[in-house]
């Protein structure tokens, strides 16, 4: 049995559009003949988006901003599928965590996923759009790490946050899913390192010693956004080279 999936003609909104992890799969969705628009709020990366893949509506949003992302994501439309990509990452020790570093954090990873979810969510219903969300979480979610205490906290958050979603929106025919990725190779994974000496420190747990792909983590997208997974809901599922396992 083939293992194939198709997008073509399927609306799909891809928040953090436009580098990492967003922007490969959006590179996927392009090249089956989806209908993308990509949120990003790096306004060079959408253009350079736009100069290579001029059929992808790029919009400049930051998501952290709840009224104007919540009127950007209307103005969209009702959309098929929903990736919740967006996200920030930093380091910071305990004893100097401010409060302006756990709203930045918390706005971006936890409260925006909830209002554009919400909002894609509303446009799906009104539709009849039996659709598929997938939010892109992390290993962090169940493993602690020095100074990422922030960071963890809200991938743990959005573990739960994608079960509760699943189990209120499954009766009306959509599914959510997370993808929880170890260290990526891209510039936010690597930016977490503290000296680019460590960055195989950040992989050195994993069975398979390198950093993933961001194409390898577009591929599992991919397959939870399809209908090849038309039974998976609610599932955090695990691509990390077997980092949690060791």
């Amino acid at each position: 049995m083939a293992l194939t999936a198709t997008f073509a003609g399927k609306r799909v909104l891809v928040t953090g559009g436009a580098l990492g992890i967003g922007r490969a799969i959006v590179d996927r969705l392009v090249q089956d003949n989806a209908i993308v628009t990509a949120l990003d709020v790096n306004e060079t990366a959408l253009k350079e988006l736009k100069q290579s893949l001029p059929k992808v509506n790029a919009i400049q949003c930051d998501v952290s901003k709840w009224a104007d992302t919540k009127s950007i994501v209307k103005s969209i439309g009702p959309v098929d599928h929903l990736v919740n990509n967006a996200g920030i990452g930093k380091r910071h020790p305990l004893l100097k965590i401010t409060e302006g570093d756990f709203n930045q954090t918390f706005d971006i990873n936890v409260k925006a996923v909830i209002n554009i979810t919400q909002t894609v969510v509303q446009a799906m219903i009104a539709d009849k759009i039996q659709g598929s969300i997938v939010n892109v979480s992390s290993v962090s979610s169940v493993r602690a790490t020095k100074d990422l205490l922030l960071y963890s906290a809200t991938k743990a958050a959005l573990s739960n946050i994608t079960k509760t979603m699943a189990l209120e929106l499954g009766r009306a025919g959509i599914r959510v899913n997370a993808v929880c990725p170890a260290p990526v190779d891209t510039p936010l994974m690597v930016g977490l390192a503290p000296t680019p000496e460590a960055l195989p420190l950040m992989y050195s747990r994993n069975c398979i010693r390198r950093l993933i792909k961001p194409d390898e983590v577009a591929d599992l997208v991919l397959f939870l956004l399809s209908d090849k997974a038309a039974m998976i809901t609610g599932e955090n599922v695990f691509i990390d080279a077997g980092y949690t396992t060791n």
